[in-house]
């Protein structure tokens, strides 16, 4: 998979005739181009190097930027090829660019319960709901992401269990 990432200035000016930036994903000649939400003048920008002229008032700034997306999309190439995925060039912008979820862990909680008491697995649905108020009680709010759920998260959820048995 011989895929490349990198900055652009399109071509095409908004209303106001500032440039938008992208950073172009291209696979065998194809190119798709993923804005990154910044615009500037046709002359703040330097083609020959691919940033951001000093004469920008933010140019250090954008540059930053500009290097960490250019970063982002560059990892995300190296761990589609890892994973000896073959993508076309709008399958690898999806995937670099996928959306994060705002589902939280409990959101998630209660669409199982749900879906275990219309399937009527009553016993299932029963214990279930006994772990989850377990979770409920030791995270004491009913938002939980699941990037909290980490190894810690579970060893001080493992030791609460171990103190209410003991008791």
């Amino acid at each position: 998979m011989s895929a490349s990432a990198k900055i652009v200035l399109r071509k095409k000016p908004n209303t106001k005739g500032l440039y938008p930036l992208a950073i172009r994903i291209t696979k065998n000649r194809r190119s798709t181009y993923k804005l990154i939400g910044h615009y500037i003048d046709l002359e703040d920008w330097d083609s020959k190097n691919n940033e951001i002229k000093k004469s920008h008032p933010n140019s250090e700034s954008l540059n930053n930027l500009i290097t960490l997306k250019l970063s982002e999309a560059r990892k995300g190439l190296i761990a589609l090829q890892t994973n000896n995925k073959d993508a076309s060039a709008n399958q690898i912008k999806k995937e670099i660019y996928k959306p994060r979820s705002n589902l939280t862990f409990f959101d998630f909680v209660d669409e199982h319960l749900e879906a275990l008491q219309v399937e009527g697995k009553m016993n299932r649905l029963s214990t279930n709901s006994a772990w989850v108020s377990y979770i409920e009680k030791y995270c004491k709010v009913r938002h939980l992401a699941f990037q909290e759920i980490d190894e810690r998260f579970f060893k001080k959820f493992k030791n609460l269990l171990k103190r209410q048995l003991l008791s």
